[in-house]
């Protein structure tokens, strides 16, 4: 969308797991006008040959989002010549107090469940302040959102990869804290850590801190 409306001629390359939407977009876009057609292409990297891939590598400017790995690939096959201008993971992370209603829970839990913790700014990390008595608040009103928007927003199929990452991420979590989960979500517990971990398959971490101090310093 930037693209176009900076008037730039550019490709897109799609993710595996999201073609309907950057379609849809395109579409609507062209019908609204039609020279959007001759400036924004739309590819699948398998379907692409050697050369092809190679010409879109070789690009003057190559923006990639994603992982870690994903970016770091993409960096060693770029052209010589290509700017590689990369968005790598971030940690979305936010900061609730103990008088947490259920209209903010439901809404923290949409943001945690509605893209599979795949979103660029899916909330991963959530900070309360406060003692183990609030923590065991807080948590059993978002244990109770996230049981009700699971029901409206089912999850997505999992890689081998991310069930095996996803099941190791439980034991190494239950052996830290608490873990609250449901059919396809987790809520992991845990009350002043020496760190924080990344969050992954519709998993959202709760961190329990004395102060406000310790939000900046484990957010840092």
């Amino acid at each position: 969308l930037l693209g176009v409306l900076a008037g730039i001629d550019h490709d897109l390359l799609l993710s595996s797991r999201a073609t309907v939407l950057a379609r849809a977009i395109r579409e609507a876009l062209i019908t609204c006008e039609p020279s959007v057609e001759q400036h924004l292409r739309l590819h699948r990297w398998r379907t692409l040959n050697a050369t092809a891939q190679s010409a879109l590598l070789g690009a003057r400017r190559v923006i990639v989002y994603g992982t870690a790995d994903t970016v770091e690939w993409v960096a060693s096959r770029a052209g010589r010549q290509t700017k590689v201008l990369p968005h790598g993971p971030s940690i979305a992370a936010g900061r609730i107090s103990e008088n947490l209603t259920e209209k903010d829970s439901r809404a923290i839990a949409n943001d945690v469940l509605r893209y599979d913790q795949r979103g660029c700014r899916s909330l991963q990390i959530l900070f309360t302040v406060g003692g183990e008595r609030t923590l065991e608040q807080v948590t059993r009103r978002l244990e109770h959102a996230m049981q009700d928007v699971s029901m409206l927003l089912p999850s997505g199929p999992k890689s081998a990869d991310e069930t095996s990452a996803y099941f190791l991420d439980g034991l190494t979590s239950a052996s830290l804290g608490k873990v609250c989960q449901g059919d396809d979500w987790r809520i992991t517990v845990e009350h002043e850590p020496l760190v924080v971990r990344p969050a992954m398959g519709r998993t959202l971490r709760l961190i329990g801190v004395g102060t406000e101090e310790r939000v900046s310093t484990l957010s840092a």
